[in-house]
């Protein structure tokens, strides 16, 4: 590995998933170089840590996110607000951004074990493809959850780790089951032992080529986890709701709805019939582009097109929800409601 060299004529952008990548990776850098940094967060950070209901958890990291820049003094930083958990859905995000602006840019790389973080360097990538310059920017990937394999170059931080950490600690919401400030002054210090240099700490990068021809794979198993991981999230709410004697009939006689159409014969959606049934709530037909794989059911399943608008709609896909939404939308559906919005207490219909 070689020291990371920064000039006074670099511009260096920081590209973060989620609020506090930025600087659990490269808290380093943010306050070393805080004049020549600009920081874009991808993601509304909605899935942190405890079980605070995601529209509140989203304000809460996004005040801690504009806490930290004022605290270091940044004045240019973006918030994508991307629902956390979907990013591999939005990996075209940054096309509209201008790379070449930049000497170098820090992002999360395609090993990290966490989808938002993979899909963040492939946003990257995606804008570099869009980006006609003689040169690239150097880019460096930067580590969170998963130590770098291959890294090749380093910061020395050893007068600044206090710093890092204490803007680690504005985002004191995420250190709720793990302290990663901790975890942030362990790595530098593990990572300066590697370097033999055990009196020092180090932050470090691993350089990637963003002219390379070659294209990162998400694969189709990585997807698949990623949806896994989102329809996690909206059983455990399901289920603390349900401790608490809470059920979405409940929410939805609150809209003074009496018939609903049910969009969605998958798990979610079988498992929303069967608490419906026995409720107050009738459920006119299940909507479902597979309707002709299914025989007789109790209730009927049929396709879109043959299903009347004037009802509400509750929607219990939760990953393609937003196409869903548009197909519902043109076939005259005014009444949409998302299962998981009913399940974090905000439906779509009121926002």
């Amino acid at each position: 590995m070689k020291a990371l060299d920064i000039t006074d004529d670099d511009r260096i952008l920081i590209i973060a998933p989620h609020p506090d990548d930025e600087c659990i990776g490269v808290g380093g850098v943010l306050w070393k170089y805080a004049k020549q940094c600009e920081v874009i967060v991808l993601t509304d950070g909605r899935q942190g840590q405890g079980d605070t209901a995601p529209e509140k958890e989203k304000q809460i990291r996004k005040q801690e996110f504009l806490s930290e820049m004022k605290h270091l003094n940044i004045g240019g930083f973006r918030m994508f607000d991307i629902e956390d958990g979907t990013l591999l859905s939005h990996t075209d995000c940054m096309v509209g951004i201008c790379l070449k602006e930049y000497s170098k840019i820090f992002v999360t790389g395609i090993l990290e074990d966490h989808p938002d973080h993979k899909a963040a360097f492939l946003c990257v990538r995606e804008a570099a493809k869009r980006t006609v310059a003689k040169e690239m920017p150097e880019c460096y990937l930067y580590e969170v959850h998963t130590p770098l394999q291959s890294p090749t170059h380093f910061l020395d931080i050893s007068d600044v780790v206090e710093e890092k950490c204490r803007l680690i600690r504005i985002h004191r919401s995420q250190l709720k089951e793990l302290p990663y400030d901790v975890l942030a002054e362990q790595c530098a210090c593990y990572r300066a032992t590697l370097c033999r240099m055990p009196e020092k700490k180090l932050e470090v990068y691993e350089a990637v080529d963003l002219s390379e021809k070659t294209e990162p794979v998400i694969s189709e198993t990585e997807m698949l986890l990623q949806k896994e991981r989102v329809n996690g999230w909206v059983l455990k709410r399901w289920a603390l709701r349900l401790l608490k004697g809470i059920r979405v009939a409940d929410d939805l006689s609150m809209r003074g709805i009496t018939t609903v159409y049910v969009y969605g014969y998958g798990e979610l959606g079988k498992l929303l019939i069967r608490e419906l049934s026995n409720s107050g709530i009738k459920i006119k037909a299940v909507i479902d582009r597979r309707a002709g794989q299914f025989g007789s059911d109790k209730i009927p399943v049929v396709p879109l097109e043959k299903a009347e608008p004037v009802l509400p709609v509750v929607v219990t896909v939760v990953y393609e929800y937003p196409d869903i939404e548009k197909r519902l939308k043109s076939a005259g559906f005014k009444r949409i409601y998302s299962l998981r919005s009913l399940l974090e207490g905000v439906a779509d219909a009121d926002w």
